[in-house]
C-alpha cells in the first residue's frame, strides 16, 4: 500500500480542478483508491478485481484505446508501460497523446535502483 501512496500522491493534488481523467493500466482500483472523484479506468483484462467507487472500467488495451483525440484533460499512465514489449510501447505512448487533451502524467519503472525492477520487464 505505501508504494502505491507514493505514486499517486504527488498526482492526486495535482487533479483538483480538472476535468476529465483516464487511467490507463489502473487494474480495478488505480487513483481511486486516493481519490474521491469519477474517473475512466482502463485495463486490459478486469476478471474479479474489486474496483474502486469513482471509477468507469473500460476493458481496452492501451495500444488500441477506444477513445476520440482530444478526449480527457488529463491522461495518467504510471509504471505499465515497463510490463509490455517494445512495439507495444510505442502504440501506447502515441495512444496517450493521442486522447490527452492538455496533460500527460507518465511514469516508468527505475530499473537496478530499487526493488520494482523484478516486477517490470526490462526494455
Amino acid at each position: 500500500m505505501l508504494n502505491l501512496w507514493i505514486r499517486y500522491y504527488p498526482i492526486i493534488r495535482f487533479l483538483k480542478g480538472k476535468g476529465l481523467v483516464l487511467e490507463v493500466g489502473s487494474g480495478g482500483l488505480g487513483m481511486g483508491e486516493f481519490v474521491d472523484r469519477p474517473f475512466i479506468g482502463c485495463n486490459p483484462v478486469l476478471n474479479g478485481d474489486s474496483f474502486s467507487t469513482g471509477l468507469i472500467p473500460v476493458i481496452a488495451s492501451g495500444g488500441s484505446l477506444p477513445f476520440r483525440d482530444d478526449m480527457f484533460e488529463t491522461v495518467l499512465c504510471l509504471d505499465t508501460v515497463g510490463h509490455v514489449n517494445g512495439p507495444l510501447r510505442t502504440r501506447i505512448v502515441r495512444e496517450l497523446l493521442r486522447v490527452a487533451k492538455t496533460t500527460l502524467v507518465y511514469s516508468w519503472c527505475a530499473y537496478g535502483r530499487t526493488g520494482v525492477e523484478s516486477r517490470c520487464e526490462a526494455p
